[in-house]
């Protein structure tokens, strides 16, 4: 009997992306009807039902809300430079773009709410070991 590989269930695009040169890219949909933009990328428009289109969004965005996580971080480069905990906050995307929860980047006394933080690359390795990164927001320099 011959063995097959299962069929890949997931129609979602990628949520982001990372280029060799630390560029980040947020992939999201915008509503064709509503011009509504979407995160992570919805394969409908959640509020008319009608189709949507890919868009990128901004990698700016403007801090909302914030807390720190007091566990240790799993990951190979700690968000905040210390093992003890990690940043979790809710941004706003420039540009019109959706509220985002995310994992921030620096130590807790650096996060201030209204201030503009950008989206960053961090290597992260899965439980099995396998390396990969995931999309974080620091304070913009500016």
């Amino acid at each position: 009997m011959e063995t097959t590989e299962p069929a890949q269930r997931s129609k979602s695009p990628a949520q982001y992306s990372f280029d060799d040169d630390g560029a980040v890219s947020i992939h999201g949909s915008q509503s064709d009807s509503l011009g509504t933009l979407y995160w992570p990328p919805r394969l409908r428009c959640p509020r008319s039902g009608g189709t949507v289109s890919p868009a990128l969004l901004s990698t700016t965005a403007t801090l909302y809300s914030w807390s720190y996580v007091a566990m240790p971080w799993r990951g190979d480069v700690p968000p905040n430079g210390e093992a003890d905990g990690y940043g979790v906050g809710l941004v706003d995307l420039d540009d019109g773009g959706p509220r985002m929860s995310v994992v921030l980047m620096g130590a807790a006394e650096s996060f201030v709410i209204g201030e503009t933080f950008e989206a960053r690359e961090l290597p992260f390795t899965t439980i099995d070991g396998n390396p990969q990164s995931i999309l974080a927001f620091e304070r913009s320099a500016s």
